[in-house]
Order: structure tokens, then C-alpha cells, then sequence
């Protein structure tokens, strides 16, 4: 038997954690120009709160304004450019891999007796190599590459940053002898978890997850655990943080300029009706809780398969609803997760702790997104990410039970060590050329809705996601094959309708373009996009009255959409009515100052009405959104050339 006792040399931790730093990097150095997907549109790209850094008291204040402040400062560092976004998300990547692995080792001491693995000059004890192992395990998972490449996913890196930060430091503060650096690890352990608490929902479940480490490596007891309910009192209180913002209990204090009027109430009680926190705790009103709680049965089961053998990725799994528990899709599920959690029993009672914690702490972070609380998306990667601490530690119980009992049986030799070693190595790189390989897919957003449309070929929002990829390569005849073939498996899919029609009507067969958009509107007449689309299509048509019809219901909804705002100016132009196309194209560019196209008409439309100078300082301000606009440039040394002219004339 190998004993040793001792502290961890510097350079035996420096070496662990340049390995992880070093495997980061590699494993995502080619995802760096991953484009914008989903949620990255609206949350960042066309969100215009995200283009500038504020740096006032409720800027900081919300589920998740620690995440979208470091999106703001991104877009302030480097605007939309997507290379200063991924390196943000892979060094916060590898920062919670690193804390992770000092976590196991801290875990792995308390829980298992040292031994010495010697390799000349290098002094690696087992706690180390155990934690090392799950650190690279949990770094280089394929199923971490959603949560790092779907940029708007920095809400769950950064919520588990914290979330192993604050179980970090809380089991620093329960080991400290010192009752000054016992204070400060608290602080340090609540600051995280309030931190993380501001920057995702699935952060309610960390002080639980607290009261689970403590109950598992300190008290070990239920009975202790009660005399000692004041130490957790203060991370019991921070649960309360989230429910204060969805129910808008802060309203009645703090008053906010971007809160709506209607969001504030005069009394507390309104604020924590039951009637609200049901409404609050569900995404949307059209999934029944009961039926997305079976259905998170299948999604579990599928979670477990994609940890095990990771082969499936997709960005979009298609799973059905299911409300009947005894089908026997659910059933089976739910007997799998109950043999899941089976096992965490019998490793408890089996003083196998760590695997017992990770299993609980996986089902624990799952509890937000899979249990009761109806999403839209039933499913989604990223929402692994935390639980896979979980399943890290789960990974280290398998390893260190397989050194046990090489140990008890006499087996333990440095031969074993070494092909152990070299097992670790093999499955490491095995993991990493998987993640590696998947993040080819994440470099275009065609590539990555290819994928996802074989994956899911009944599913309706790859094959629309895949028709725009082919639109903006200019390929419009895939783009018609792949909408339609959306269509074919959800008629009534309206985004689909839309995009289809806006298709047809950029191809000049403003016939089936009108005919589908009418069917979109009558299915959802509050959509607004599918209104701005049939304008487009009278545009093209020269019906302009029509156009200015539908481009002004649209305004009446949304009076800020600019692109609107824009297009009700070419209507009015078509009917000579300049006055007003230049009023609205002017509201345009007041609204959004990112389109130079906008600023190059009106100053076409500026110049026709003889107002020259705002003509040419439309047409410079064009050059100034984008220096190529060779449109715009002509125009403007046209404008020149005529006003020197006149110049000249008198």
C-alpha cells in the first residue's frame, strides 16, 4: 500500500492547472469565429441595451445582470465582433474547470487516504490526480461545447463559476482553524452565491446544494446538521433573491426607469399572489406543469445517454410532449432515473460519498429546467453544463474506487499506475477530439443547421434556421426546398410562412408570396414581421398605397421598429409623397443610426427636395456607418459637384 503524508507541492498544483489552461485552449481554438445563433440575435445583436455599458445601481440589479453586463462590456471592447465574445466564454470555461478541480481535491483528501504516485522529479499524491482527472473531464466533455460556442449561454458558465466558487470557498471556511479567515471564506462564499444568484435562475438551487456538502462531508448526520442550521441561515436567506425579482417585489421599493409603470404595486401582498408566482414560474401558459414533468422524464434519460456516449450532439433535439406517465417511454425513463438515484442511496450508505453528492447535485441542478416549471424548449444542452459537476463527480468515484481495489488486492504497483495513467490520457483525448470535432459544426450557421435539420428532420426550427443560412449565402433555391420541407412537417409553423413569403417576394413571385403571408396573418394577426413582409411584397408590386397600409398597422403596434419606419418611406416616396418619406425615413435613422443604406436615401430623397446640406450631411454620415457604401460615396460627389456648379452659376 502506497502511503504518504504531506502537503501539495506548488509545482505539482502549477502543473495540474497549466494542463487544464493548456486543454482549454486547444479544444476550442477553432471555434473563435462561431457566428451569432438563436437567442444571440435578439439577446445581443439586435438588442440595443446590450450596445452600451451602463454603469448605474439597477444595471446590476436582476436574474441575470452579472452576464448581461459582460456582454455589454464585450460590445464596448469590440462591438459585434464574435471573437472577443468566445474568448470571454472559453477563459470562464476554463477558470470553473480549475476551481472544480480544487474542489475534487479538497473532497478527495477529506474523503480517501493519500497515496504517492512518483514520476522522477514530479510528486503527484492520488487526491491530486483524482482531481486533475475530473477537472479535464468536465473541461473537455462534448457536451460543454453548447454552453461555450451559444454565446448568450455566458448566464450558465458564469452561474456555475460561482456556484463551484461559493461551494469552494464555504468548504474553505468549514476547514479554516482561524476564525478571521473563517469570516472571510463565509464572505467570500456568500458574495458568489449572491453573484450567482444575479446571473441565472438555476442559481436558486446553491444554497441547497450547500446544505447537501455540508449534511454529506461535515455533519454527516441529520441530527448534527440541525444544531447547526445558524452557520447556513445567511445562504438560506439569498434563495429569496430570485422570487424578489420575478415577482417584482423590488418594485415597491426601488423604482426603475426600464420597468414598466404597471410592473410596480402599491401593496406587497399583490406582488406574492398565488396567482402570480404560478404565472412567474412558468416560461409559457401553453404547457401544462404535469405534462412537461413526464416529458422531462424522456429528456433526463436522453441527458444520461449524451454524457455516456456523446455522439449525438445537436443544437435542437426533437423530443415530443408526453403526459401519460404509463406509456412506456415514460415509464421506463422514470425507471432508469429512479435506479439513478437508487444508486446515489446505496453509495451513501456505502460511505461513498462523493459519488452519492455527485448524483445528488446532478438531479439538484437539473431541478429548475426539469421538473415543473414549463419551458417552451423542453430540451437543450447547455442545460447540463451545471449538473456535469455532478457527473465529474461521479467520474472521480468510479476512479478512485478502481484504485481502492487495486490497492486492497495488492495490485497497486507502478505498473498499474501507469496503464491507469495512460487510461486517463486516452479517455482525456478521446473527449477532447470529440469536443474539438463538434465545434466544427458550431463555425457557420450553416454547418451547424445542416446538422441539426438531419438530426431533427421533423422538427421545423432547424429546417428554418437552415433556409436563412442559405438565404444570406444568396442561395434561394435551397433556402425554397428547405422552408417548404419545414412546412410539409409543421403547416402551420408562422415563422416559416413568414420567411417563405419574404422569399418568394424577393424572387419576384409576389403571387405565392402574398398568398402565404395572408395565411401567416390570419393564424397569427399579432405577429408584426409577417405585416412588414406583405408591405415588402407590395413594394415590389408597386402597389404602394397597400405597402403603406401594412407598414403603418405594423407602427401603430411597434412605433420604435425602424426598419418600418424605413420602408413606410419607400412607400411614400412611390406615391411622390417626399415630404413624408423623408419624416419617416428621418424617424428611422433617429431610432437605429447602424444602417447606411437609410441614411443614404434620405439624403437621396433630401438632395431631390433641394436640401442640400442635410442631403450631404446624410450621405456623409452613411460613409461614416460603413466606408464602403460606394452608393453612398457617389451620391455625395454628385451632391458636391452640383453645389460647386451652382456655386459657379451666380
Amino acid at each position: 500500500m502506497f502511503t504518504f503524508v504531506g502537503r501539495l507541492g506548488v509545482k505539482e498544483i502549477l502543473v495540474g492547472l497549466l494542463m487544464i489552461m493548456c486543454l482549454g485552449v486547444v479544444v476550442y481554438s477553432n471555434t473563435w469565429h462561431a457566428p451569432f445563433v438563436l437567442d444571440d440575435i435578439h439577446s445581443i445583436v439586435q438588442n440595443e441595451a446590450r450596445h452600451a455599458i451602463k454603469w448605474s445601481l439597477p444595471a446590476f440589479l436582476g436574474t441575470r445582470a452579472i452576464a448581461y453586463f459582460t456582454l455589454d462590456l464585450n460590445y464596448g471592447w469590440g462591438g459585434l465582433r464574435v471573437e472577443g465574445y468566445h474568448a470571454v466564454n472559453i477563459v470562464i470555461h476554463i477558470i470553473t474547470s480549475a476551481l472544480l478541480a480544487i474542489l475534487i481535491y479538497l473532497v478527495a483528501r477529506r474523503t480517501y487516504p493519500q497515496m504517492i504516485w512518483r514520476n522522477q522529479s514530479l510528486v503527484m499524491d492520488n487526491h491530486w490526480v483524482l482531481a486533475i482527472t475530473g477537472g479535464l473531464f468536465f473541461l473537455a466533455h462534448p457536451i460543454q461545447t453548447q454552453s461555450v460556442n451559444y454565446i448568450v449561454q455566458r448566464m450558465v458558465l458564469m452561474t456555475t463559476m460561482f456556484y463551484v466558487a461559493a461551494i469552494l470557498a464555504w468548504w474553505f471556511y468549514r476547514e479554516s482553524q482561524n476564525r478571521r479567515r473563517a469570516t472571510g471564506w463565509a464572505m467570500m462564499s456568500l458574495i458568489s452565491t449572491v453573484l450567482a444568484m444575479h446571473t441565472k435562475e438555476i442559481a436558486i438551487t446553491l444554497p441547497i446544494a450547500i446544505i447537501l456538502v455540508e449534511y454529506l462531508f461535515f455533519s454527516t448526520s441529520w441530527r448534527v446538521l440541525r444544531r447547526r442550521w445558524w452557520k447556513l441561515l445567511p445562504w438560506l436567506i439569498t434563495i429569496l433573491i430570485i422570487p424578489a425579482y420575478l415577482l417584482e417585489v423590488r418594485g415597491v421599493f426601488i423604482h426603475d426607469l426600464e420597468v414598466p409603470p404597471y410592473a410596480y404595486s402599491e401593496n406587497v401582498l399583490d406582488k406574492i399572489s398565488l396567482a402570480r408566482i404560478s404565472n412567474v414560474s412558468a416560461e409559457t401558459p401553453d404547457i401544462a406543469r404535469w405534462t412537461y414533468f413526464v416529458t422531462q422524464w424522456s429528456v433526463i434519460t436522453r441527458y444520461m445517454r449524451l454524457i455516456v456516449w456523446p455522439v449525438e450532439l445537436n443544437i435542437d433535439h426533437d423530443i415530443p410532449w408526453q403526459d401519460r406517465w404509463f406509456d412506456i417511454r415514460a415509464l421506463s425513463s422514470l425507471v432508469l432515473i429512479l435506479g439513478v438515484v437508487g444508486a446515489g442511496v446505496w453509495l451513501k450508505l456505502h460511505r461513498r460519498v462523493m459519488g452519492a453528492a455527485g448524483i445528488a447535485l446532478f438531479f439538484i441542478a437539473l431541478s429548475v429546467e426539469s421538473s415543473v416549471i414549463p419551458i417552451k424548449d423542453n430540451i437543450f444542452e447547455h442545460r447540463l453544463y451545471l449538473p456535469m459537476v455532478g457527473v465529474a463527480l461521479m467520474a472521480v468515484e468510479g476512479l478512485a474506487w478502481c484504485i481502492a481495489k487495486a490497492n486492497k488486492q495488492g495490485e497497486l504497483t507502478g505498473e498499474w499506475l501507469r496503464r491507469l495513467g495512460m487510461a486517463i490520457i486516452l479517455m482525456i483525448i478521446v473527449l477532447s477530439g470529440l469536443s474539438y470535432a463538434r465545434n466544427r459544426v458550431w463555425v457557420s450557421a450553416l454547418t451547424l443547421w445542416s446538422d441539426a435539420a438531419v438530426k431533427s428532420p421533423q422538427k421545423a426550427r432547424p429546417l428554418n434556421n437552415l433556409g436563412l443560412a442559405w438565404e444570406e449565402l444568396g442561395r434561394r433555391e435551397e433556402a425554397e426546398k428547405v422552408y417548404r420541407q419545414a412546412l410539409d412537417s409543421s403547416p402551420d409553423n408562422i415563422e416559416v410562412k413568414v420567411n417563405l413569403g419574404a422569399l418568394l417576394g424577393k424572387a419576384n413571385r409576389t403571387g405565392e408570396a402574398l398568398k402565404i403571408l395572408k395565411e401567416a396573418i390570419e393564424i397569427k394577426p399579432e405577429l408584426m414581421s409577417s405585416y412588414v413582409n406583405l408591405g415588402n411584397v407590395y413594394l415590389v408590386r408597386k402597389e404602394y398605397q397597400e405597402a403603406e397600409e401594412m407598414y403603418r398597422q405594423v407602427l401603430d403596434a411597434q412605433s420604435n421598429n425602424a426598419s418600418a419606419w424605413a420602408s413606410l418611406g419607400d412607400a411614400l416616396l412611390g406615391q411622390a409623397k417626399n415630404v413624408e418619406a423623408i419624416e419617416a425615413l428621418e424617424k428611422a435613422v433617429e431610432i437605429d443610426q447602424s444602417e447606411a443604406s437609410w441614411f443614404n436615401r434620405l439624403g437621396a430623397l433630401q438632395a431631390m427636395e433641394g436640401r442640400y446640406d442635410k442631403a450631404e450631411t446624410a450621405f456623409n454620415q452613411a460613409l461614416i456607418v460603413d466606408p464602403k457604401l460606394t452608393v453612398a460615396r457617389n451620391n455625395l460627389l454628385k451632391l458636391q459637384r452640383d453645389k460647386a456648379a451652382q456655386g459657379k452659376n451666380r
